[in-house]
């Protein structure tokens, strides 16, 4: 499905670009006076919020298979959770005296967390393919790696937070059981 000029996954991408524009430049601002803004927090929550909204859409997605909604779902969730702890890291970078060190280390995460952020919108509203999933699961990927090796990357309470014990279990004990049934043939 092509997407024409005026279509609402556009302004989506167009508006999503000019947010992360701002929060680039906010973070430059405060890498130049070496000192944390805290006016950067709103930029930060509607980039988690337009996530959470993405969220909310991909796991309500009717269209497309549950497998086949979970690789953006996914995607849009390690984002948001990584946006909390850049702004988190933020909040307490003075206190922690390391004022300098997270800011600049927000601004090396921000081409691999804002191309994914981008990328993963656009498929909103096309047919969701092997390949597209794949992709999505590459650049996740990659963006969990990059945010690991700026202290970005959730702890295990963060990640699972939010998400049904009961069915993460279940969901584990199926991909066990199936890993086991693989191994013995």
């Amino acid at each position: 499905m092509e997407h024409s000029v005026g279509s609402p996954v556009i302004g989506q991408i167009d508006s999503l670009s000019v947010i992360w524009d701002l929060f680039t430049s906010q973070l430059q601002d405060m890498k130049q006076k070496s000192k944390v803004d805290l006016r950067v927090v709103p930029t930060i929550q509607s980039l988690i919020d337009n996530c959470q909204e993405n969220e909310r859409w991909w796991a309500h997605n009717t269209t497309e298979s549950r497998e086949n909604n979970f690789a953006p779902y996914h995607a849009f969730r390690n984002i948001r959770l990584i946006l909390k702890k850049v702004e988190e890291g933020l909040k307490t970078a003075e206190a922690r005296n390391s004022n300098p060190i997270d800011v600049e280390n927000a601004l090396r995460l921000i081409p691999t967390l804002s191309s994914l952020h981008m990328f993963v919108s656009s498929f909103r509203g096309k047919t969701m393919n092997d390949n597209f999933k794949e992709r999505i699961y590459y650049h996740s990927r990659q963006l969990r790696d990059v945010a690991n090796t700026y202290s970005f990357l959730p702890n295990l309470d963060d990640e699972i937070r939010g998400i049904n014990k009961r069915t993460l279990k279940s969901r584990v004990d199926r991909l066990s059981e199936k890993f086991q049934s693989g191994i013995e043939t």
